[in-house]
């Protein structure tokens, strides 16, 4: 249903809901007042009635038998009384004897006077048990009327009867149907007025209203290219024209600016994946470089490890080194002291000597295996030392890998450092162990050569032995010198067990070294791969965003501005 038929649905149903609502009312105050001014003039006519009596038979009330007399005048059937009563008030009258109707012009429905007729209950309770008059509605030989009852005293002022005048209520019933129906012809007449008037109000206002439809239904549309609404109504129409006007413009103004907002965020979210795509590769390539960095590590771990059993090893020969120095010495001093017991001790001395000749080849063996542990200590060190750049290189491609990751690579950065510092500090270790095999293999050169005269000495104190007595003088002074130059390799042998500790420990402390390399190498993959995914989550997300803003764009685009 339109606007125009609704409000002249409205308008008609207001007119039809207030003129009934007003004629209703009317109709029943005009009711009640025809009702109290019947009362009145019912009242009047009862005072005119018993005053026309009063005149005309005058005397006391009475009863003789079941006759009513007004002083000599007998009332019952006394027909012309009541008849001119009637004519000069218009209405009925009774004169009651008790409660029967003794004489009246009231007729019942055969035409006939009723004579003998009895009184309604509520009147006689109230005029003839309690003496007192009745005003209003009441049941008159069937007939509803509006009434009027005094009683009738006789000269004692017992109440012996009653008057009564009265109008049939079809009367003002009549009154009140003439004027309803008056009411309804102007209510009528008033409704096609209101139903023209309201067609033509709301006809006038529709235009507008059809135009603000036209106008909603357009940007609805999505088409904002509308025309102004004209704005110089000063009613509500006017301001909702208003509204609407200022609603499209800055329909308008938003369209425009989330449109532009669209499109920098797509730019935006279109850099923000590339930026995160080339992060993603850079740390990547981070990522590789620290993985190999920690296999780096971790080599140099297994190298450092069995470097460490190596110098184990190392330093339990040169222990056995310096046993041996020891039992040659405490040989030599033995020589020594059955060379000064005489000539009766040289083939003891000889037996001596060839207990010194195998423990000197025992010695060289030693030595020897010392001199080719020194070597592969020697190339171990190398193997470390290379390890050492290598994880330097590494650490400072890390580095530069994470400077180019700018913000990203912050963290990488520290961690390549730390990787660089001790990588570092395993090159100035695995020095320090190359010195320290560099003094064994000059000590074990030593050694060789004092075993060299050693050889010599004990080869040439066999053949003075075998040869003469004469020579036991020299062999006491070689037996000497070979105590002396034992004595000299039991120092050496010392002083190599000293320094071999020292590159074990030197070991041990690359190997711990090492081992912390790869533990924080394991932990910058772990972080590097971590990282990884926070930047391709960023990348989906900027992807996503992306999408967004296309499909936000796409809105957008349905306005037309």
């Amino acid at each position: 249903m339109k606007l125009k038929a609704k409000i002249v649905l409205l308008f008609t149903l207001v007119i039809v809901l207030g003129t009934a609502a007003m004629g209703t009312f009317a109709t029943y105050t005009l009711s009640s007042k025809i009702k109290d001014a019947a009362v009145d003039k019912l009242k009047s006519d009862m005072k005119l009635s018993r005053s026309l009596i009063e005149s005309k038979f005058p005397g006391d009330w009475q009863v003789q038998g079941d006759k009513l007399y007004k002083g000599d005048t007998l009332v019952n059937d006394n027909t012309a009384i009541v008849d001119e009563i009637g004519e000069l008030t218009g209405g009925t009258v009774t004169i009651f004897l008790g409660d029967t109707r003794v004489t009246t012009n009231v007729k019942k429905e055969d035409g006939s006077r009723a004579v003998g007729t009895k009184v309604a209950d509520v009147v006689a309770e109230q005029t003839l048990k309690n003496g007192e008059p009745y005003f209003g509605e009441a049941q008159v030989v069937n007939m509803m009327s509006q009434t009027a009852y005094e009683p009738i005293k006789n000269a004692g002022g017992q109440v012996i009867g009653m008057y009564y005048v009265g109008v049939p209520n079809s009367v003002y019933d009549q009154i009140v149907d003439k004027f309803r129906n008056q009411v309804v012809v102007f209510g009528v007449a008033g409704l096609v007025v209101a139903v023209v008037a309201s067609y033509l109000v709301a006809h006038f206002n529709a235009r507008p209203l059809r135009r603000l439809t036209q106008v909603a239904n357009q940007v609805a549309s999505g088409d904002l290219r509308v025309e102004k609404l004209p704005e110089n109504r000063k009613d509500e129409l006017g301001d909702l024209s208003r509204s609407v006007n200022g609603m499209v413009d800055n329909l308008y103004e938003l369209i425009g600016n989330v449109s532009a907002t669209a499109t920098q965020v797509a730019a935006s979210s279109e850099e923000l994946s590339a930026s995160t795509e080339q992060a993603a590769i850079s740390t990547g390539h981070v990522t590789e470089t620290i993985q190999e960095v920690a296999t780096g590590a971790e080599l140099q771990l297994q190298r450092t490890q069995e470097s460490e059993l190596a110098i184990e090893g190392m330093t339990v020969g040169i222990q056995r080194i310096a046993d041996t120095s020891v039992m040659v010495a405490e040989t030599s001093l033995q020589s020594a002291l059955e060379a000064e017991q005489g000539t009766e001790s040289i083939e003891q001395a000889a037996h001596q000597m060839r207990m010194i000749v195998e423990t000197v080849n025992e010695f060289a063996a030693g030595v020897n295996m010392l001199e080719q542990r020194s070597q592969e200590i020697g190339a171990i060190v190398e193997v470390i030392t290379g390890i050492a750049a290598q994880t330097n290189l590494l650490a400072l491609n890390a580095a530069i890998e994470a400077a180019r990751a700018g913000e990203h690579g912050k963290g990488f950065a520290v961690v390549a450092d730390e990787v660089r510092k001790l990588a570092e500090q395993s090159g100035h270790s695995a020095g320090r162990i190359e010195q320290l095999i560099q003094a064994i293999q000059a000590e074990t050169s030593r050694a060789m050569s004092s075993m060299e005269v050693v050889i010599r000495e004990v080869k040439s104190g066999t053949e003075v032995v075998h040869v003469a007595g004469d020579a036991f003088h020299r062999i006491l002074t070689a037996a000497r010198q070979v105590s002396e130059q034992v004595q000299d390799v039991t120092a050496s042998s010392q002083e190599m067990s000293a320094g071999s500790q020292e590159v074990a420990q030197a070991v041990e402390e690359v190997t711990r070294i090492a081992r912390g390399s790869a533990g924080n190498a394991q932990l910058v993959v772990a972080s590097s791969e971590e990282q990884l995914a926070v930047i391709e989550e960023i990348s989906r997300s900027a992807e996503a965003l992306s999408q967004m803003a296309l499909e936000l764009q796409e809105k957008v685009g349905k306005f037309k501005v």
